[in-house]
Formats: structure tokens, sequence, C-alpha cells
């Protein structure tokens, strides 16, 4: 992995989102990009007037509410933070103003990293935000929902319910971060039918074995949303790994109602990449 990016919103540096990043830069030794993004709303113009299909309309120009110094200072405080994380590269930034920027930038990296409260506005009424759910189903390069509180990795734990996509995510995954090699690995099957077996589980733990020194096996039977919610509440320093279930681009903990609990309640990075 060569380049990762991670978003800053208006309201500044996430100083825990971004020492994950940091942390992920180093062991991986990547360079970081910050993007920064600027909150936008209408204005007005000078007055200038149009015609448009026959009516006589008011310019409207969309720019930034943040302050330019806001913006310069929220940079500065950037550079000085990955300083002192001591990077090998020196990191970049670049500005985005629209989700479509964001996920032109995204075709063009390895890794995106946001935090569940990734927005281009300073008002953040719902977690995950509109902003975050779009990144994970359009994004063109996987995606790390950042955590609340970080330490380190003590587990990583690859969810599997048969789906190309998963498998998909597994693989990303593991090519992305040969680094966690000896780390604890779990693989949780995720099984809506209480009577079928799950699809070519036997390939991907053979897979599994052969990329990482220790895999364990455990197996959730039921209503994904509900599964993996109660599975995840008490864990701690685990490293989520989903692609899409099923049919949904979106992983069921993703959902807004179980996503707002989750991530509430229990503070875990979560890797997301799908086809």
């Amino acid at each position: 992995m060569e380049k990762i990016i991670i978003l800053i919103g208006p309201s500044g540096v996430e100083r825990t989102a971004l020492d994950f990043a940091c942390y992920l830069t180093n062991i991986t030794g990547s360079a970081l990009t910050g993007l920064f993004l600027h909150e936008i709303g209408p204005i007005e113009s000078n007055g200038k007037t149009e015609k448009l299909f026959c009516h006589t309309v008011k310019e409207i120009k969309v720019l930034p509410k943040i302050s330019l110094e806001n913006i310069n200072t929220s940079k500065r405080e950037f550079i000085r933070f990955c300083d002192n994380h001591g990077l090998a590269h020196v990191p970049d930034i670049k500005d985005a103003q629209t989700p479509g920027e964001v996920i032109l930038e995204s075709r063009f990296a390895d890794l995106l990293i946001v935090s569940s409260e990734s927005s281009f506005s300073t008002d953040i009424d719902i977690i995950p935000t509109d902003l975050v759910t779009s990144i994970l189903k359009k994004s063109e390069c996987p995606v790390i929902i950042a955590p609340l509180t970080f330490s380190h990795i003590k587990e990583i734990v690859f969810t599997y319910d048969g789906s190309a996509s998963s498998v998909y995510a597994i693989k990303q995954f593991t090519h992305l971060f040969p680094q966690f090699r000896d780390v604890k690995t779990t693989f949780l099957e995720v099984n809506n039918s209480l009577t079928t077996e799950i699809d070519y589980k036997e390939k991907i733990l053979e897979y599994l074995k052969m990329h990482y020194s220790f895999t364990g096996f455990q197996v959730l039977k039921g209503i994904p949303e509900n599964q993996l919610f109660s599975y995840f509440l008490n864990k701690n320093n685990v490293f989520i790994v989903m692609g899409a279930f099923g049919k949904k681009i979106v992983p069921p903990i993703f959902n807004r109602s179980t996503a707002t609990l989750l991530l509430k309640t229990t503070s875990l990075p979560v890797f997301i990449s799908h086809k």
C-alpha cells in the first residue's frame, strides 16, 4: 500500500481518527493525504440576473461557509500532528467541496479513512452521516471507519456470509495489510439460515490459513444486523473486516439504526470493501 487518504471536516482535525491514520501509515510505510472538506451553501452574488426558461432568476453561487483562516489553521494542525508521529513521507493536503470530489480522490488511493461524523457541515444530526453512507456505497477504494478511541489492534475479525463481496473484502484487507500476519484472526460466519451450510467456507478458511498465523472460527445464526451488533458490542481492540452482505452494498451494521447504536456504544475500526 502506498497512498492513504483521511477526511478532515470543517470542525478541524479529529485527533483520534488522525492518530489511527498515522498508525496505519507508519506500519505500512505509506504516504498520507489530508482531504479537507469545506462546508458549502448558497449565498447571493452581486445581484446579476439571467434568463432561464423565460423566467428571470438571480444568479446564485455556492461558496465555502468556513473561513479561509480556519481552513489554514486546520491544515497547519494536520501537518504538526503528522510531524509529531514521525511519518516517513511529508503529508499531502487537498481540498474537497462536493461528495463527487471525495469519490474521485478515492479512485486514485489505496485506502480512505473517515470518521463516522465526517461531513461538509459542522452540524451533525445523525451517525453515520449522509456523506459517510454515500462514501460506503460509492467509494472506489476500501474505506475504514476510524474508531472513537484507539490504543492497539489485538484481533482481526473477518465477517463472511458466503458472498463474493465478503471474500473480496478479506482479500483486499490481506493484500493491503501483510503487517497483520501474526495478529490473532477470527473467521466469523454470518448465516441467516438455520438449516443450510454457508457456501465455500472451507475454501476461504484455507486461504486465511495461508496468510495468517492463527485463525479461529465462530458462527452467528440469525438476522445479521442483530447478531453482528451483539457480537461486537463488548469487544475492544478489534479490527472488523466486511464486504457487502447479500445484495446490500452497505453492510448490515451500517443500516442507520444499528450503526448509530453500535458507533455510540463501542469503538472499533471497520474496514469495508465491495466490488
